[in-house]
């Protein structure tokens, strides 16, 4: 089947738009005078597809470390009282502000019943909790795997505290692992 010229440009114009489906891309040049809430007003995307241009403007003020979250503190877990245990402890900074405690995929603590995690600055926890220094934070969830605890009211120096796993019914030290400055 032979087409001509004026058959082939329509069918060609017809393939091209898609069906008289067409797309544009439309560009608005935003100068710095721009009022970006007045587009968002009228809902209008106030980036047009392009980045900003924050070149120019006022950042004095703005905390950029609080749009991410922040390690303040680590360590490693040791099994204690011939207990086996192994893997990382953090304290997070959450975006929010409040801050987390998380231990990490590699943890492992041997199994005992009634497992609660405690911090203390104290290095030994023996055979009694100190309530005036040692904080139940919560009972173990998992003997493995990673899981995180809130700190509700706690912060920002957890440098030279101690994560512990305790075993509440029979008051002995399963594991710890010391924190310290990232």
């Amino acid at each position: 089947m032979r087409l001509g010229l004026p058959r082939f440009l329509a069918l060609a114009v017809s393939l091209a738009t898609g069906c008289d489906a067409y797309f544009s891309y439309e560009r608005t040049g935003l100068g710095s005078g721009t009022d970006l809430a007045a587009l968002a007003d009228q809902g209008q995307p106030a980036d047009q597809g392009r980045p900003a241009d924050l070149s120019g403007a006022d950042m004095s003020g703005v905390d950029l470390a609080a749009a991410v979250e922040q390690v303040v503190a680590l360590g490693t877990f040791e099994g204690r009282g011939g207990h086996s245990a192994l893997g990382s402890a953090m304290v997070v900074r959450t975006i929010e502000g409040s801050y987390e405690l998380r231990l990490g995929a590699d943890f492992r603590v041997s199994g005992v019943p009634g497992p609660v995690v405690y911090l203390s600055p104290r290095a030994a926890l023996g055979s009694s909790i100190d309530s005036k220094q040692d904080l139940e934070i919560a009972p173990l969830r998992l003997l493995s795997g990673a899981q995180s605890y809130s700190l509700v009211g706690l912060g920002p120096n957890f440098q030279n505290l101690y994560v512990w796993v305790w075993c509440k019914p029979f008051a002995i030290e399963v594991a710890r692992a010391p924190l310290r400055a990232p």
